[in-house]
C-alpha cells in the first residue's frame, strides 16, 4: 500500500506601512512592490494573499514548501 506524503508549508507575514511618496506615485509604489516580491521570490517565497488595513498599511502573506 502506498501513502501520500503531505507537503509541509511554512508561512511568513510581512507588514508594510506605505510611505507618503508611495501613496501618491504609481511609479514609486510599483518599484517598492516589485522589489519586495522579487526579494521574497529569490528566497523561494510565494505570495499567498494580501490584507489591506485602512489604506495605511498592508499585510503580505507568503508561503513556501519546507524541504
Amino acid at each position: 500500500m502506498q501513502y501520500a506524503i503531505m507537503k509541509q508549508i511554512e508561512y511568513k507575514h510581512v507588514r508594510h506601512a506605505w510611505k507618503l511618496g508611495e501613496q501618491f506615485s504609481q511609479e514609486r509604489f510599483d518599484e517598492m512592490l516589485m522589489s519586495m516580491l522579487a526579494e521574497h521570490g529569490r528566497e523561494g517565497w510565494d505570495l499567498k494573499g494580501v490584507i489591506y488595513e485602512g489604506g495605511l498599511h498592508a499585510h503580505f502573506i507568503f508561503g513556501r514548501e519546507v524541504a
